[in-house]
C-alpha cells in the first residue's frame, strides 16, 4: 500500500532522533505480533514531531540521542510492508554493529597508544616503568587484544561485504543460494562477536 501513513507514539534511543529525516521501525499490522508485523518507515520532520529529551551519554557527543514522541505524523513506507524487521533493520543494525566495533577499536587503540607513550616517559627508581615486567606484560597483552580485534573486525567486514553484493545482485539466482545462506551464518555469529 503506497502513500502516506501517520505514525503516533514514542520512540526511546534514537540516534540523531532531531534529524531532519528518520527511518522507523514501527508496526503496520493491526493485531500482529512479532516480526513479521513490522514495517519500515521513512519521516520527514515536521511539526507533529516532539523531541521529550536528549539523553546524557558518556561519549559519541556529537550525535544526540533523543526520546521523541510522534503525534499522528506523516510517513512514507519503504520496501514491503511487514518486512521492515526481517529484510531492512537487519541489514541496517549489522553494518552499524560493525561501525561500533570499529570505534571502540580506534578508542582501544588511543588508549593503548597514551598507555604505551605514558609508560615510555613515566620514571620510577630511575628507569621508564616500561622496564618493569608487570607493566610491559599488561601492555603486550594490551597490543594482543588491540591485533586480535582488529583481524576479527576486518575479516567479518570482508564477509559482511560480500554477502551485502551477492544478496544485491543474485539473490535467489542458483549458483549463489548457498553461499549467501553459509555467509548468513557465518556473519550472524561474527558480527556480534566483532562488536
Amino acid at each position: 500500500m503506497a502513500g502516506v501513513w501517520k505514525l503516533t507514539g514514542v520512540k526511546r534511543f534514537i540516534t540523531n532522533g532531531g534529524s531532519d529525516v528518520h527511518l522507523i521501525l514501527a508496526r503496520s499490522e493491526e493485531g500482529s505480533s512479532g516480526a513479521k508485523g513490522l514495517s519500515l518507515f521513512l519521516y520527514r520532520k515536521d511539526n507533529t514531531l516532539t523531541i521529550r529529551r536528549i539523553e546524557d551519554k558518556m561519549g559519541l557527543h556529537g550525535s544526540p540521542t533523543t526520546e521523541n514522541y510522534y503525534n499522528n505524523s506523516p510517513c512514507e513506507l519503504i520496501g514491503e510492508r511487514k518486512y521492515g524487521l526481517v529484510k531492512y533493520v537487519m541489514r541496517l543494525i549489522n553494518s552499524a554493529r560493525l561501525v561500533i566495533a570499529a570505534q571502540a577499536l580506534g578508542t582501544a587503540q588511543a588508549a593503548y597508544d597514551k598507555a604505551l607513550k605514558y609508560a615510555k616517559e613515566r620514571i620510577q627508581f630511575n628507569k621508564p616503568i616500561i622496564e618493569f615486567s608487570a607493566v610491559n606484560q599488561i601492555l603486550t597483552n594490551d597490543l594482543l587484544d588491540l591485533e586480535l580485534s582488529r583481524s576479527l573486525i576486518y575479516r567479518t567486514a570482508i564477509l559482511f561485504d560480500e554477502l551485502e553484493l551477492l544478496e544485491d545482485k543474485y539473490f535467489g539466482q542458483g549458483p549463489y543460494t548457498e553461499r549467501i545462506k553459509k555467509l548468513k551464518r557465518i556473519t550472524s555469529a561474527l558480527i556480534p562477536l566483532s562488536k
